[in-house]
């Protein structure tokens, strides 16, 4: 019975996970629409200011609000990515736990 309460965990944590990667998603794309936002207003700007097109990304790289948005959203990212590879370790974990119930259903003929 432990291998099947294992699998049961699993399961209920795999799904905790993939809420959480629902709402990690929703922040990466906040995130990520708050970047471009603040690299695009930045950019305009600059080419307002008189820096030549050639160089305004190099520069925006190196702006406070630029990198700081950057970085809030590389954060969020690595959030919902590690979401992401819990869903698929629990997913794994659960798999594992069903073919050993499989394996030793079987060496018991079907008996329990």
């Amino acid at each position: 019975m432990d291998l099947v309460e294992g699998v049961r965990r699993d399961r209920d944590l795999m799904l905790t996970a993939v809420t959480e990667a629902k709402e990690r998603g929703l922040k990466l794309a906040k995130a990520n629409a708050e970047y471009y936002t603040a690299k695009n207003v930045r950019a305009l700007e600059m080419r307002a200011e008189g820096m030549p097109v050639s160089i305004i990304s190099n520069v925006l790289k190196g702006d406070e609000k630029v990198s700081e948005a950057m970085f809030a959203r590389d954060c969020a990212q690595v959030e919902y990515d590690s979401a992401r590879e819990a869903i698929n370790a629990y997913k794994l974990s659960a798999r594992l736990g069903e073919q050993q119930i499989a394996r030793e259903w079987g060496q018991a003929g079907g008996a329990v």
